[in-house]
């Protein structure tokens, strides 16, 4: 069974609008939750604003570097309210998401304006089918995770033209199954076995 991580608290440096509980608010992480239940960040000021979400420990080592995603869904709008029909005002933001494993970064998912998928005004996922920019994390960011259970998601917002607010309804860490790299050795040793028998 895949098992998820989702934030259940919250650090933030006072620009944020909100916090964990309204980014935790669906068990479907390919869903659209509920986007009016956000948290909102405040861009206006031209500078970087951070803000970090601890994860809960649901997740028990799976032992494999496959099968690992991180979701988030973002939009940016002009105001603090997440009315994204308002639309965004700046061309020049960036969002930044880290994965971090205490003072370790093991993931790092930078989107703009510009980017595949962009900062839009139509809330989305950093998902492999909205573009380029992959949710899906390689085997050696995966594997560089050695405590699941001392993970956060970092959010850095930036608006260098001070018009914009983030939103983010939704952020969550996928996982496969604790049993997954019991079931890939068999697999693994039989795939062995067959090449050395050829």
């Amino acid at each position: 069974m895949t098992q998820y991580a989702r934030p259940d608290g919250t650090t933030d440096d006072g620009n944020w609008t909100n916090n964990h509980t309204n980014i935790d608010n669906t068990d479907d992480p390919t869903g659209t939750g509920a986007d009016s239940d956000v948290v909102i960040g405040d861009g206006t000021g031209g500078s970087e604003v951070q803000a970090d979400y601890t994860l809960g420990n649901t997740i028990t080592d799976p032992s494999v570097g496959s099968g690992h995603k991180l979701y988030f869904r973002f939009a940016r709008g002009d105001d603090a309210d997440p009315d994204v029909s308002s639309g965004p005002q700046s061309s020049d933001c960036t969002l930044t998401v880290k994965l971090m494993e205490g003072s370790n970064i093991r993931v790092t998912r930078v989107i703009t304006a510009g980017s595949t998928p962009s900062i839009s005004g139509s809330f989305t996922y950093n998902s492999a089918s909205s573009g380029s920019t992959s949710f899906n994390l390689t085997a050696g960011e995966a594997n560089s995770i050695s405590n699941y259970n001392n993970l956060f998601v970092r959010v850095l917002w930036e608006d260098a033209e001070a018009l914009d607010y983030l939103y983010l309804s939704q952020i969550v860490l996928e996982a496969p199954d604790s049993g997954a790299a019991a079931t890939a050795l068999p697999k693994a040793m039989n795939t062995y076995r067959q090449m050395r028998e050829n």
